[in-house]
């Protein structure tokens, strides 16, 4: 009988994708996933699983030991890319294709005040103006975030997951892949990523962000002042003027937004926002990480200014 191999290295993706072929590795996965933390020996995972040749056994178990498998004396347990694959598999998300109508979502449009609509399709979620199809959202909603939801709970559970990767996003950080990227300012379409869904026209806006992952490819596109509402001292100036941005839903926010945008470079990228409220304004200068390099707040007595990096 072959065993396993042992070894961590790592796999190209087009080979660890590969490696996931078999209905007998996916049950190999599943059996790991249920067992978790807890390690199985060769023997209870075979039982488990199903396969009465052994030697077929230790084939599919060999492919996914390294990439989705470890083995230790005890057993073989699951590694965090197996998990992954499990949870889509679990999520529905390869599967599942909620058939769900379009329903009214709360609130006006920002640009002309007309009513909004949400729609999936595709496995994303967006949210619309039924006047002048202005495209207020748009992000991946998992099927089974559905399920035995309202259609207020369904928005609820989207204005997380948008927060969420905005915040990640206002950061520097990829919500995808945790790894750093950066921001760029489109100067026409042709700048935009590609592979973007039908859902989405593309929109003129010269202070639109394009938020690029270096390491997986992740992109995401926001105003640059909506995005910088996600740092605690924009936050905290328009909560001082009545403006709770941590209540309202990312799609808006827009509409309590008043601002003016500078860009001072585009390579490397230098931006300078004045934000409004009042008879305040606040100034903030950001990187193309989106990092404040300074902020400035302005009365019409005073100025208060100071390095900020949150």
């Amino acid at each position: 009988m072959t065993e396993p191999r042992t070894d961590g290295d790592g796999v190209n993706p087009a080979t660890a994708f590969s490696l996931l072929g078999s209905e007998t590795r996916l049950r190999i996965l599943s059996a790991l996933w249920e067992s978790a933390p807890a390690p199985m020996t060769f023997s209870k995972l075979q039982v488990r699983v199903g396969v009465r040749d052994a030697g077929q056994f230790a084939y599919h178990l060999n492919k996914l030991v390294g990439p989705y498998v470890h083995k230790s004396d005890e057993g073989y347990g699951i590694r965090m890319a197996g998990v992954n694959v499990v949870w889509a598999m679990l999520s529905g998300e390869m599967t599942d294709h909620p058939d769900t109508e379009r329903f009214e979502v709360e609130g006006g449009c920002s640009r002309c005040g007309g009513s909004l609509e949400a729609r999936y399709e595709d496995e994303l979620l967006a949210i619309e103006c039924t006047r002048c199809a202005h495209l207020a959202a748009l992000a991946p909603f998992p099927p089974p975030g559905f399920a035995d939801r309202t259609h207020e709970e369904v928005l609820d559970a989207f204005e997380r997951r948008l927060r969420s990767a905005f915040e990640q996003m206002a950061h520097g950080s990829c919500p995808r892949c945790a790894c750093h990227g950066s921001v760029t300012l489109p100067t026409s379409a042709s700048d935009r990523p590609s592979g973007r869904s039908s859902l989405e026209p593309l929109t003129e806006n010269d202070a639109f962000a394009v938020f690029r992952c270096a390491h997986c490819g992740f992109w995401g596109e926001e105003d640059i002042g909506c995005l910088l509402t996600h740092h605690a001292v924009v936050k905290s100036f328009f909560r001082d003027h009545g403006v709770d941005f941590d209540e309202l839903p990312s799609w808006s926010r827009s509409q309590y937004l008043e601002c003016e945008t500078d860009v001072r470079s585009t390579d490397p990228l230098s931006v300078r926002v004045r934000f409004f409220a009042g008879d305040e304004s606040l100034v903030v200068t950001a990187d193309e990480t989106l990092s404040l390099e300074s902020v400035e707040r302005e009365s019409a007595g005073h100025s208060a200014a100071g390095e900020r990096t949150d």
